[in-house]
């Protein structure tokens, strides 16, 4: 209720009055020719209702001119705190028609494009920016007023400071508006480049580091092998030969680090036929003598995951190429591996004549099997012989993806 109503209620309770004490009043004639009231109850009840009624309406007055008073001040307290939050702000904030006019602007920390807030309101963005920028703005203006979603699209704009990357985040606000936010975001840009190239210069540094490794390895496994040729024992010089078949396959692994993309994890299918391949070189077997079947999952591995497996495999696979087939037998040899949720299954198997009766992998003497037992101790692995005509050896053990 405001003041005028109460002032208006109040003048017609006293009118009334003034109306109601005549008709509630008994008439007595005091002597002939003249007359006067006396006031009966009915009147004195009528008189302390006004009064009651004068005093509530003059408490409702006293009360909303108090509660107009307080609101008044919250509403400047409150218009006072939000001009001093969008002054603070440090994002530029409009609001704009679907044709594209500024209905509201404000400035921010960095003015979009140098414009003042008193320059913008009224005028289109076709205005103020260039055709480029404008249509692509206004695209993306309609399309959020279409279809109600929200869209961020980052624009490069001119600013007192030069040129400036800004983000605007449009959302609706009805069907022919909407706010957007511009936020300044330069120096983000410019870190996450900076980022990326520290990131590719330390994967070039990485790449490099194992290319002169795999180049150190070669050159060591040429050192053997000059040492061999000078060797007068077939004996010793079969040792060194597996020797230099261990630092290839090291090497491998480096090389594969060299060449792939991600220079964290390697694919353990390509470095397990990689490493078969090249066995089937260095021991000259061909596919006609002994046949090789390979069904190996592609799973990416750590470098120190997959240097234990891939020397695990060499060991396996040489055993059978050198041992597994004597005179001119032939037969095959299968490598398999298959993940199964976290745990690969790797096994290495032929179709030659067997291990001894009695082999035990744990009690072992040569420098294969006691390299197979420690590098599969290394990876965790649960080590087994499984029954069967040939040689099948099964490892399995607990594997991360990467």
């Amino acid at each position: 209720m405001n003041g005028r109503a109460i002032t208006q209620l109040s003048l017609l309770s006293f009118v009334g009055v003034f109306l109601v004490a005549p008709l509630t009043a008994e008439v007595q004639v005091s002597s002939p020719g003249s007359l006067a009231y006396a006031f009966s109850p009915r009147l004195w009840f009528a008189l302390g209702l006004a009064a009651i009624v004068l005093l509530a309406l003059f408490h409702a007055f006293i009360g909303a001119r108090k509660s107009r008073r307080s609101n008044q001040a919250a509403f400047a307290e409150s218009d006072r705190l939000n001009r001093a939050f969008l002054r603070a702000f440090p994002d530029s904030i409009f609001i704009v028609s679907r044709d594209g006019s500024f209905v509201k602007y404000s400035a921010g920390n960095l003015p979009i494009a140098g414009l003042p807030p008193d320059g913008v309101a009224g005028k289109n963005i076709t205005d103020l920016l260039s055709p480029d920028d404008a249509a692509r703005l206004t695209a993306a203006l309609e399309s959020v007023l279409n279809t109600g979603e929200t869209r961020e699209i980052e624009m490069p704009l001119e600013s007192p400071f030069g040129e400036k990357t800004f983000e605007f985040r449009i959302v609706p606000l009805d069907s022919g508006h909407a706010l957007s936010i511009a936020r300044d975001v330069t120096d983000r840009i410019a870190q996450e480049a900076s980022m990326v190239a520290h990131l590719k210069e330390k994967e070039a540094l990485i790449r490099e580091v194992h290319h002169r490794v795999k180049n150190n390895l070669q050159v060591m496994s040429s050192l053997i092998a000059l040492q061999s040729d000078l060797l007068r024992d077939e004996t010793d010089r079969l040792l060194m030969q597996e020797t230099q078949r261990r630092i290839h396959t090291m090497a491998y692994l480096h090389n594969l680090i060299y060449r792939s993309e991600d220079c964290a994890s390697i694919d353990l299918g390509e470095y397990i036929d990689e490493i078969v391949r090249n066995l089937q070189i260095a021991l000259s077997v061909t596919p006609e003598q002994i046949g090789v079947n390979l069904d190996v999952t592609s799973v990416r591995v750590l470098p120190e995951t997959a240097l234990p497996v891939g020397l695990i495999v060499n060991e396996l696979v040489s055993n059978s190429f050198e041992y597994a087939f004597p005179g001119l037998a032939t037969g095959s040899i299968s490598v398999q591996a298959i993940l199964e949720g976290p745990t690969l299954t790797l096994t290495v198997s032929d179709t030659g004549c067997g291990l001894p009766a009695g082999f035990s992998p744990e009690k072992a003497q040569s420098l294969g099997w006691i390299l197979i037992n420690s590098l599969s101790r290394q990876i965790g692995a649960k080590l087994e012989l499984l029954p069967g005509a040939g040689t099948a050896v099964r490892l399995t053990f607990p594997l991360s993806e990467k």
